[in-house]
């Protein structure tokens, strides 16, 4: 079930692609790996479900790789641009399919930059993903409210730096330039309640 197309697809891929999630569950049975690469892009099946905001592929291959006990890294792992799936997710606009990969603990795209040192928030704020900044500030509010109130492993230090609302790209741009620049008013108006300068 592996085998590649001449862009070094494989069924899997595709069908994960579409959103085609019995296709997606018929072949992880058939013994298709999840964590498998295409060489060119470097993408998995789980950065092209996430990029389509297919959230139930997405749910399939992370508990797939769940059982098959793929690396750790599996859901946190970056194409060729740099993008983790919750990258593809949060510029998309997928809400479902952003909060579904944080609850499930990918961590690389929180903080993990591209190559432009574009994060999470840029990538959302950028595109004019209103809902999905939404959820990246919540959340990094939550994991500063753990932080303080509990003795969790989650600093409110380390939650700040998760979510970093003022982190600047290579052309030391923060997210509110982007929102700004990209004429997203709500965006930005999101970003400066949450203290962008």
């Amino acid at each position: 079930p592996d085998a590649t197309d001449f862009n070094g697809l494989t069924s899997l891929h595709r069908a994960a692609a579409c959103g085609h999630v019995a296709c997606v569950g018929q072949l992880l049975s058939a013994g298709a790996r999840p964590d498998i690469v295409e060489p060119r892009l470097r993408r998995q099946p789980l950065h092209l479900a996430a990029a389509g905001g297919h959230v139930d592929a997405i749910a399939r291959l992370l508990d797939a790789a769940d059982i098959v006990k793929v690396s750790n890294c599996f859901a946190d792992s970056v194409d060729a641009c740099g993008f983790a799936p919750l990258h593809w997710a949060a510029a998309g606009g997928h809400v479902t399919s952003l909060n579904l990969l944080l609850c499930r603990g990918c961590r690389a795209g929180r903080h993990q930059l591209d190559w432009s040192r574009f994060s999470l928030l840029h990538c959302a704020a950028a595109a004019g993903r209103e809902a999905c900044v939404q959820i990246l500030l919540q959340h990094r509010a939550e994991q500063h409210h753990q932080g303080k109130s509990t003795q969790s492993t989650v600093s409110s230090s380390d939650a700040v730096r998760l979510f970093p609302v003022d982190i600047r790209d290579c052309r030391g741009r923060t997210p509110l330039h982007l929102a700004a620049a990209g004429g997203h008013p709500r965006v930005a108006e999101l970003l400066l309640r949450h203290g962008a300068t």
